[in-house]
């Protein structure tokens, strides 16, 4: 991990999770993947750890959990990150786990260093690993955003491990508060 100074932003980009109990009790989970393919093993998928580990502290039943994924893979656009913490947040919620947004922020960071803003899912400045958020006023409604996503794919891991940190020019902060200004 390297420490960052970066913005996070939701965009209207979404995967579609559902989760339903599963009725029959011999398998704790069945996961269904589809849309856009999804590289590696499904047991290590973000929303199998999330599962996995909730079900470790809490008495959850067995569930069918279907994925579609839209997002792009490899784009860094935090299709799996974003996952992950919406299935914290629908295990909270759907099974009345009383988890606080700070643990499940605290639970998330765990799993990934952008897991945790997709809990909120605001705009913010983040510092750190990518997991001290402090709120940024940032609204572009009334921009366009392209997104161009070529069919190279790049893990976060690599792309992250090719960088050579060091202080940067000027301050985001006030550069994007400049920016969206003029």
């Amino acid at each position: 991990y390297h420490d960052l100074a970066t913005v996070f932003y939701p965009i209207p980009l979404h995967d579609n999770l559902e989760i339903k109990r599963l009725n029959e009790q011999d398998e704790p989970y069945r996961l269904l993947l589809s849309g856009n393919k999804i590289e590696g093993n499904p047991e290590s998928n973000l929303i199998v750890r999330v599962y996995n580990d909730l079900k470790q502290e809490f008495n959850l039943p067995p569930l069918d959990i279907h994925l579609y994924k839209r997002i792009p893979t490899g784009a860094g656009l935090g299709g799996g990150s974003s996952d992950a913490a919406f299935m914290i947040k629908m295990l909270n919620e759907n099974f009345s786990l009383g988890l606080s947004v700070e643990e499940m922020e605290r639970m998330a960071v765990t799993l990934g260093a952008d897991c945790a803003v997709f809990i909120q899912n605001k705009p913010v400045f983040a510092e750190g690993i990518g997991n001290v958020f402090s709120p940024i006023e940032l609204n572009l409604s009334g921009w366009f955003l392209v997104l161009v996503k070529p069919d190279d794919f790049i893990s976060t891991r690599e792309a992250y491990s090719a960088v050579t940190p060091c202080r940067p020019l000027y301050d985001l902060k006030d550069l994007v508060a400049d920016s969206l200004e003029t």
